[in-house]
């Protein structure tokens, strides 16, 4: 039997029965997981960056709300889901793939055409190159470049526009991206973003209290200890037991 690896949805639509409708279509696809739903667009951000999902299924028009404005408003921010336009009208398609969407799909959704988005999105994941710990990635800095070999990177922290790298040797970079960036180049399962701020070695952690929201990371005989997003730490424990 075929075990796919989960995949995070979040569902953002102003009607209450497209999203019961949609939701009870994933809910019977092995490996999805809703994890809520929004009606609009302000609240479907704040989900967005409490979630981080993998796929956003985004109605187009939310009432008086274009959901293409999420989408724009979304490049604001460090997070960077799949998007899947939902609409009734046909038209819309291709303005949907040329604003930046992986697929769209028509009202009412079609089950099977549903399935063949995750298939692609899984596809997709599937092929998508990881980054190899032991070579070296240059990295632009404000009065040139550097380069860094992942294993050696602590942990990453966000700087307005740039980002801190922090190594094991105590040593730091200041990168000219933003962390939302910089997650792209430092994929997982080695790296992990814990917060809006912060993206760890997972090699180099220690320890994680719950309590404290904090997580322990050690190289050597030195140790720092970061605040983790408290959305986080369920997911974060859940990555190291796989």
């Amino acid at each position: 039997m075929t075990t796919f690896q989960s995949i995070k949805i979040l569902i953002i639509d102003d009607e209450m029965s497209a999203i019961q409708l949609l939701g009870d279509m994933l809910h019977r696809i092995e490996g999805v997981e809703v994890a809520g739903y929004a009606q609009g667009i302000n609240e479907g951000i704040n989900l967005i960056l409490r979630h981080r999902p993998d796929i956003v299924f985004l109605d187009i028009r939310l009432k008086d709300e274009n959901g293409f404005d999420l989408v724009h408003r979304l490049r604001e921010y460090d997070v960077d889901p799949f998007i899947v336009m939902v609409t009734g009208f046909a038209q819309f398609g291709m303005q949907a793939l040329k604003a930046g969407a992986f697929d769209y799909l028509l009202k009412p959704v079609d089950p099977n055409e549903l399935m063949k988005v995750i298939s692609r999105y899984r596809e997709k994941r599937v092929h998508q190159p990881q980054p190899d710990v032991n070579k070296k990635i240059r990295f632009n800095t404000l009065g040139g470049f550097v380069l860094i070999n992942p294993g050696e990177i602590l942990y990453c922290q966000a700087e307005a526009n740039y980002t801190d790298i922090f190594l094991t040797n105590k040593s730091k970079h200041t990168i000219s991206l933003n962390i939302g960036s910089i997650e792209k180049l430092l994929a997982r399962p080695h790296f992990f973003r814990i917060s809006r701020s912060n993206i760890i070695n997972v090699k180099y952690l220690s320890e994680i209290n719950r309590g404290k929201r904090q997580c322990v990371l050690t190289a050597g005989q030195d140790s720092v200890i970061l605040t983790i997003a408290h959305d986080r730490i369920r997911e974060l424990e859940e990555g190291l037991v796989q």
